[in-house]
């Protein structure tokens, strides 16, 4: 899938989407949108629908209010409550919401690949707000956007990703982002959670080497993706990111996609360490879904406005 399909239409399905130039672009233009005193209406009478199968607060409220500061008109279509309940197919449903001049969608879904299926139908342009245990690519952005203004550049620089790896569609899109934007990514977590994907990326003795990483990316526990589970005594010995690994902290960044699970994840006094990024990540999440979505659907006219009012 490439950011413009054979109908011209332009979806964002997996970070591997976008060549290193258009990220660069969103995250300047999303430096620029969080910096500007009044939003440009770069989504102007655009209606968007946001079809999350799976809860969200973050990323479906980010969206919506992205939506809303540039312009356009969030639809909040409920799958539950739609014809999807009735036996419509999801091509179908695509044409009535083309025919009723929706511009683009939004989805989120517990199914692996699902943005890349409907994006298939050539019907509508399509943002992935997360599939399964594949992909989420917007927030791997943001995680960028957010170290880069520490940083300037992620080139080169080292990240630990901590804990589930297996179920985390974060986790997979930073591992793609790396290879594009050219930092490190190595992995921590229990044997039984790291897919083949992240296995020659594995560091055991992460504690010990702890400030040797540039950013560490703490992942929520997803329970809701196993069966059984229970959090066991090793994984809180050497998974949890505890009170004795705070205090070595000196240099790292730390990041979780959210909601954590304190005392899990994370201790909970993690959140005012200085070097904590928790709550500028969720500030990102909305500056970048506006530049992702103008760059996406009015990508003329929000190249004349960074070029007007960026770096």
């Amino acid at each position: 899938m490439t950011f413009n399909d054979a109908k011209g239409l332009s979806h964002l399905t997996r970070v591997t989407d976008l060549k290193s130039t258009a990220i660069t672009f969103i995250l300047e233009l999303a430096e620029a949108l969080k910096t500007t005193n009044s939003s440009p209406l770069l989504l102007k009478e655009k209606s968007i629908a946001l079809c999350f199968f799976e809860n969200s607060t973050r990323t479906r409220i980010s969206f919506e209010q992205a939506i809303h500061k540039l312009g356009g008109f969030p639809i909040d279509f409920k799958p539950q409550e739609s014809s999807l309940a009735k036996g419509e197919s999801f091509e179908e449903t695509l044409h009535t919401l083309k025919a009723l001049e929706i511009s683009a969608i939004i989805s989120r879904h517990s199914n692996d690949d699902f943005s890349k299926k409907i994006a298939e139908y050539h019907i509508l342009p399509v943002v992935n707000a997360g599939d399964g245990i594949v992909a989420h690519p917007t927030q791997a952005l943001l995680d960028s956007l957010t170290l880069k203004s520490k940083w300037n550049s992620l080139e080169g620089k080292q990240i630990l990703i901590l804990g589930d790896i297996l179920h985390s569609r974060v986790a997979r899109s930073h591992y793609e982002l790396s290879q594009i934007l050219n930092y490190n990514v190595k992995v921590a977590g229990p044997e039984e959670w790291i897919p083949s994907w992240a296995k020659q990326s594995i560091t055991k003795d992460w504690k010990s080497f702890i400030n040797d990483f540039d950013a560490i990316l703490c992942l929520r526990v997803q329970k809701e993706r196993m069966e059984n589970h229970t959090t066991n005594d090793d994984y809180l010995k050497n998974y949890t990111f505890r009170e004795s690994e705070l205090k070595k902290i000196k240099r790292p960044y730390l990041l979780h996609p959210g909601p954590v699970n304190w005392g899990i994840e994370l201790c909970e006094s993690a959140l005012k360490h200085p070097q904590c990024l928790i709550h500028e990540q969720v500030r990102n999440g909305l500056y970048l879904r506006m530049a992702l979505l103008s760059y996406l659907l009015n990508p003329v006219e929000s190249k004349k406005w960074k070029n007007n009012n960026g770096p």
